[in-house]
């Protein structure tokens, strides 16, 4: 299928102006088939200036900035939490963090019970069940907490690449009570911005022979 954009002209990457390359508009998908680093395009698609880091991180806004919104989940179920802690059914995440950024992860709880006692914990936690903040709530023989929101908020700083979870756990300490949380249960990620520079290459791409790079590959 060929794109036709009424409105922009593809430009030749090789044409140079007084400010330097114009490497042009390109829709989503369709980016330039041999980019150099730090080459800079529009994407008319999402309406994103994109500039190319190499392969490893491909085609990113600009790195000293916040890039904002990376994911979320928000469930409309009710969730019955349990003696033991355990996982809030559905309440998972998951991102492909980028080496030296920061994140801001954010749990909200519905807390849904009446009556209340003491002791219900909800945790935000990583794929392996370790806790990274947790809040009780401890109110007995009273409902004022019926309703209310419980935030948790984590900064994660990404020294390497990958995947990483965070999900919602709870428990209670009186196993007699009902305690309800939700609906509307939810965690978001946003990128922060940076805490270093990018990693453009594998550390062993390229071999230095004292006065010059040599071997150096992108593979």
């Amino acid at each position: 299928m060929t794109y036709v954009d009424p409105f922009f002209t593809f430009a030749d990457p090789g044409i140079v102006d007084a400010g330097g390359p114009v490497a042009g508009v390109y829709p989503y998908g369709f980016y330039p088939a041999d980019p150099y680093i730090g080459m800079a395009i529009f994407d008319s698609t999402f309406g994103n200036v994109l500039y190319y880091y190499g392969p490893i991180l491909g085609w990113r806004p600009n790195w000293g900035t916040a890039w904002g919104f990376v994911t979320d989940i928000q469930l409309a179920s009710t969730y019955a939490v349990t003696t033991a802690e355990a996982d809030i059914t559905g309440l998972t995440v998951s991102w492909t963090a980028v080496q030296n950024r920061k994140y801001l992860v954010r749990m909200n709880i519905r807390y849904s019970s009446a009556p209340e006692s003491i002791g219900t914990t909800v945790v935000l936690t990583d794929a392996g069940n370790i806790h990274k903040m947790e809040q009780t709530v401890s109110v007995q023989g009273t409902s004022q907490n019926k309703g209310k929101e419980l935030t948790l908020t984590e900064r994660y700083l990404a020294y390497g690449s990958g995947t990483v979870t965070r999900k919602g756990r709870a428990s209670k300490s009186a196993p007699a009570d009902t305690k309800n949380l939700g609906p509307d249960n939810s965690i978001d990620v946003f990128d922060l911005g940076p805490f270093g520079g990018p990693a453009y290459l594998p550390l062993s791409a390229c071999l230095w022979n004292s006065s010059t790079w040599n071997s150096c590959s992108w593979s």
